[in-house]
């Protein structure tokens, strides 16, 4: 893993506004991604230590903060599902009554359908597709 702070994850976007990246690269790999960090998906640490990271930042921040899970990486990389990084964060998030929107193209956001009903109307997941095929 790399060796990024605890905090690290969570940047400052503007205001309140935070982007939560649990992942260092992104393996959706799209034509259009202008945030430089396509790759094989990279854990930025354990789960345990996400979910001790995103505990004491939550609660020392403004309690009207946004949280943005995907903004620069997706949330739900393939590797999420055997680390649980995102769902690990996710939980701190819901526990700490917190806003957040999802991004994501990954199907293992379907796993945590447990937290984002728990989380209610301040979690919202957006699915980023691309596609020029009507049908699709």
């Amino acid at each position: 893993m790399a060796g990024r702070g605890l905090s690290s994850i969570f940047e400052r976007i503007c205001g309140e506004m935070w982007s939560v990246t649990p992942y260092a690269l992104c393996d959706h790999r799209c034509v259009y991604c202008i945030t430089g960090v396509q790759g094989v998906s990279d854990p930025i640490m354990a789960a345990d230590d996400a979910r001790d990271a995103t505990f004491r930042f939550v609660r020392s921040a403004p309690s009207d903060s946004l949280y943005l899970l995907g903004a620069f990486s997706d949330a739900y990389p393939n590797v999420e599902a055997e680390t649980g990084l995102t769902r690990a964060v996710l939980e701190e998030l819901v526990a700490a009554d917190a806003r957040v929107t999802i991004i994501t193209k990954g199907t293992t956001v379907l796993r945590d359908v447990d937290l984002l009903v728990l989380g209610g109307d301040r979690v919202q997941v957006q699915v980023s597709l691309c596609t020029l095929d009507e049908d699709v």
